[in-house]
């Protein structure tokens, strides 16, 4: 496997600036995710990468070798699509030798790669048959075998999950994960869904607008979120954003509830966006988070009580099943350490 090394790259279409001076590397054997809402470049990046997009600025190499120029067939890559991309016609195994059939691979090295490949995926019973036969896990199974065959140096996979239930994405992450971890190898991976992106990530690249917003682990991204933009797109349910000042004696007062301040960690006086994620909040008679409970959604394990003021959804998570029904008024408090503060004008972490 190797090295990805994105080195300022700039992409434009006519007047549109997709991507701004993106520069990053993906080390050997890591699982990069290029996570971010739509429109913001993600995808864009990926076929960058991959050679199906000219890049109007910047380098991209990898393993060491500058392939900006070459096309995507000279570049040691295989990409797996959200619409599995299998041809209809063809087998099974067929579809996952296609690739090396056209190279002139010896026909015993191809049924070699075939069967291996098979084999990791469980697809070892389907070869014969055709793309219709098969459920969408199993075609998409399919479509990784079509890469693994390859045996290239980096794995692209573009929202390969998109199409099915929720119940098949869990497990196909899952999967997927365990696939590059067995095969040691370089994969980068594009998904507009943050939950995918935090558990399967070695590491998440989050874009905004054509630009790396934040990049680093799923933890660093969820408890030191470099900006605004990042804190309320990492973390299901979504963090809870509070227009709020930071006082003289040091306090930190949310809009509308003056009279019940949180000690914070050293800010300037002044005003601030306040960041607290669901699950750090609790009940306090005295708490400075004060609200009339508008839905209660439980879940089992745990319940989120999602309450506000108009215009404003905020979500608070606990445990179990609370006897708390909507009508219900609540007064909240949080650990002032699990506080994030912003800049209310940059969107900055302070």
């Amino acid at each position: 496997m190797a090295t990805v090394q994105i080195d300022r790259i700039e992409k434009h279409y006519g007047g549109y600036h997709a991507l701004k001076t993106v520069d990053f590397t993906v080390e050997d054997g890591e699982f990069v995710v290029l996570v971010g809402p739509s429109g913001c470049g993600k995808s864009t990046l990926l076929r960058c990468i991959a050679g199906l997009e000219d890049i109007s600025r910047g380098a991209i190499r990898i393993g060491g070798r500058d392939v900006t120029g070459l096309e995507p067939r000279d570049r040691d890559i295989a990409m797996v699509f959200q619409s599995y991309a299998l041809y209809p016609h063809m087998t099974v195994r067929d579809n996952m030798a296609f690739s090396l059939d056209l190279k002139r691979t010896p026909k015993a090295e191809i049924d070699a790669r075939v069967q291996e490949a098979a084999d990791i995926l469980g697809i070892g019973d389907y070869l014969d048959r055709k793309p219709r036969a098969l459920s969408g896990g199993q075609r998409q199974r399919v479509a990784m075998g079509r890469a693994i065959v390859r045996h290239p140096q980096v794995f692209l996979f573009d929202e390969p999950l998109s199409n099915l239930d929720a119940k098949l994405r869990v497990q196909m992450r899952a999967e997927i994960r365990a696939l590059h971890d067995r095969l040691g190898a370089t994969s980068v991976y594009v998904t507009h869904d943050q939950v995918e992106a935090m558990t399967m990530a070695d590491r998440i690249v989050v874009l905004d607008a054509g630009r790396i917003a934040q990049a680093g682990t799923p933890l660093e991204l969820y408890e030191t979120p470099a900006n605004l933009f990042v804190a309320e797109f990492i973390g299901s349910p979504s963090i809870n954003i509070f227009d709020a000042r930071i006082g003289a004696d040091g306090q930190l007062y949310l809009a509308g509830d003056d009279n019940a301040g949180l000690a914070v960690p050293a800010a300037p006086v002044g005003a601030v966006k306040a960041g607290i994620r669901p699950e750090d909040m609790v009940a306090s008679p005295d708490g400075p988070i004060r609200a009339r409970v508008r839905q209660v959604e439980h879940l089992g394990a745990e319940t989120y009580v999602l309450f506000g003021r108009p215009g404003q959804q905020l979500c608070w998570r606990v445990p179990g099943t609370p006897p708390i029904a909507a009508g219900d008024d609540i007064r909240l408090s949080a650990d002032p350490a699990r506080i994030h503060l912003f800049d209310p004008e940059t969107g900055a972490r302070l």
